[in-house]
């Protein structure tokens, strides 16, 4: 990405964070290697891994004058066609589904936050869940806000335009400036 990239530019980093580095629940996928070429299980040993990464693009892509916006963790629904709220199936047939929803967002809320205390200054944090979920996230509005399990609608990427066009036309941070974090409610980090 680097090699192609001119000051100026900016870089989206956006993943399935709840899959990748996660703690097992469902899907979770165990694809980071460590240094000894194994695959990393632990979620610390994977958050680790992840974030000193993400320092090293970030101190590369300072240099050559690009920003760097993260796209943190947003909702998960397991089982997303069995769960939603239908006509036959209202949104309290299953409380189990709402319980695995309202945890998979508490465990994004504290991804988010471990990841916004491991940035180097020079990336933002786009925390999507206030954006995504303004009055909370709960099992009915699932339908507009995920595609599948965790991959978001158009609809959701496209709320997130009012706030990626800004730090688009801001420019370059210089070293030593603080950490931004970005959504319409700041005090989720």
């Amino acid at each position: 990405i680097l090699a192609h990239s001119r000051s100026g530019d900016a870089v989206l980093i956006a993943g399935y964070h709840l899959s990748h580095l996660g703690v097992g629940i469902g899907d979770t996928r165990d694809h980071l290697l460590g240094p000894d070429g194994q695959p990393l299980t632990s979620p610390a040993g994977k958050r680790d891994l992840y974030s000193a990464a993400l320092r090293d693009f970030a101190a590369r892509a300072q240099a050559q004058g690009v920003k760097v916006l993260l796209l943190g963790a947003g909702p998960r629904l397991l089982q997303r066609d069995t769960c939603l709220p239908e006509w036959f199936r209202p949104e309290r047939w299953n409380n189990r589904c709402s319980d695995a929803l309202q945890h998979q967002i508490g465990y994004a809320h504290q991804l988010n936050q471990q990841l916004a205390r491991r940035l180097p200054p020079s990336i933002t944090l786009i925390d999507p869940l206030p954006i995504f979920c303004p009055q909370g996230c709960r099992l009915g509005a699932m339908r507009q806000v995920l595609f599948d399990s965790d991959h978001p609608t158009a609809a959701s990427v496209r709320q997130l335009r009012p706030v990626i066009q800004p730090f688009l036309a801001s420019p370059a941070r210089p070293p030593g400036d603080q950490p931004r974090q970005t959504g319409r409610d700041r005090s989720t980090p």
